[in-house]
């Protein structure tokens, strides 16, 4: 199933509902490919991340891995991005 930008302008409530749906239908052996802009949520729900900017597509992983990805993290989450990996950092 491909779901093009299912989190766009939906109540939280309405995005929890999506992805319990998407994590059924995979766990049910379906292919499941959901695009978006809602960073968090998307890192959240999916099982792997693939990022595609400037005529290039990167397989980064899983979203751990993602979060870890320094270009991934500089362009697209920007400052926000930069600010988690810091609060994620050992002291």
């Amino acid at each position: 199933m491909l779901a093009d930008e299912p989190y766009r302008d939906v109540a939280p409530a309405v995005g929890e509902v999506l992805s319990t749906v998407f994590r059924r239908m995979a766990a049910e052996g379906c292919a499941v490919v959901v695009t978006g802009h809602e960073t968090e949520t998307l890192l959240d729900v999916a099982d792997n991340i693939v990022w595609c900017t400037a005529g290039t597509t990167y397989e980064l992983g899983a979203p751990a891995q993602a979060r870890a990805h320094a270009r991934f993290l500089g362009e697209y989450l920007g400052a926000r991005g930069h600010m988690e990996e810091l609060e994620s950092e050992p002291n």
